[in-house]
């Protein structure tokens, strides 16, 4: 259950994070075209937790081109 922290002023709600393998596949599922419900089902996490890491992956892949980063793919560092 999602516990409320008190920080000041903001309400903060902790949220579980997804295991980086699911995210990774979530991200394979989508450049197959497959849509956010779809994933979901397939992988047994809400709709809105696939839609928001799957916008929270192109907003690093993004800042990372701006940087003048590669898209060359290679070895996660674990």
């Amino acid at each position: 259950m999602d516990r409320l922290v008190r920080s000041g002023a903001p309400l903060l709600v902790e949220v579980p994070m997804v295991a980086a393998e699911v995210v990774r596949q979530m991200a394979q599922l989508a450049q197959l075209g497959w849509g956010a419900k779809r994933i979901a089902r397939e992988l047994g996490v809400a709709r809105n937790t696939v839609r928001r890491d799957l916008r929270g992956a192109r907003a690093e892949v993004q800042e990372h081109l701006r940087r003048g980063g590669s898209t060359r793919q290679r070895e996660p560092r674990y």
